[in-house]
């Protein structure tokens, strides 16, 4: 599975100038341009890694918790080329972030979810 950041341009500042995740990330995942952090080579971000993340003052860097695998793009309603919108989840409460339309259930709901419909799928079969 493919880990990296992704950056919400919309909170980027690039620090004020300082760009803390282009000046801490050994790898160069980051690049400064147009006065915003860009992902410029996603590959080179370390499976697990979360440190940038952890310094970017403005919340502005995160990382995918699900990543469909085979799915496509339009197949998942997602539209705006990628561009992530928070939503309030209806199962936990909780706030995530997505970029396919409708979603209304976190990942973590969403498994849950289907969990509990195979285990009724297979105690009724």
């Amino acid at each position: 599975m493919s880990w990296f950041p992704i950056v919400i341009a919309d909170r980027c500042d690039g620090c004020k100038g300082e760009f803390k995740c282009v000046s801490f990330c050994p790898n160069g995942v980051f690049e400064a341009r147009d006065g915003k952090a860009w992902v410029v080579k996603p590959m080179a971000c370390v499976p697990g890694c979360t440190s940038c993340a952890m310094l970017c003052p403005r919340e502005a860097i995160i990382f995918p918790t699900e990543r469909p695998m085979k799915a496509t793009a339009s197949s998942l309603g997602v539209r705006d080329k990628g561009l992530l919108r928070k939503v309030r989840c209806k199962g936990c409460g909780k706030f995530f972030w997505t970029n396919v339309e409708g979603a209304e259930y976190c990942f973590s709901c969403r498994r849950k979810m289907s969990l509990r419909r195979m285990m009724s799928e297979g105690a009724s079969g």
